[in-house]
């Protein structure tokens, strides 16, 4: 059954999936460290030409208490969007 979301995402949020092979990422500011990358990634909308690899420090909100994690070799498509 699927369900209606009433949730509007901005560009800055990220949407958590556990079985994703890679994390992508939209913005190169939110880099820690960054490698440029030319590499071709598939995914279920077809396939993309990522910019770079790196880390990323996301600060997620889990009963009102907020905890970083640090994600690494995340790639970068600016060309995607949220």
């Amino acid at each position: 059954m699927a369900t209606e979301n009433l949730h509007d995402f901005s560009k800055y949020d990220w949407v958590l999936d556990s079985a994703t092979t890679s994390h992508i990422c939209t913005i190169r500011d939110a880099f820690i460290d960054y490698e440029p990358l030319q590499s071709e990634v598939d995914g279920i909308d077809g396939s993309a030409m990522t910019q770079g690899r790196g880390t990323v420090a996301v600060n997620f909100k889990i009963d009102g208490q907020s905890i970083k994690h640090i994600l690494r070799n995340v790639l970068q498509d600016p060309r995607k969007s949220c």
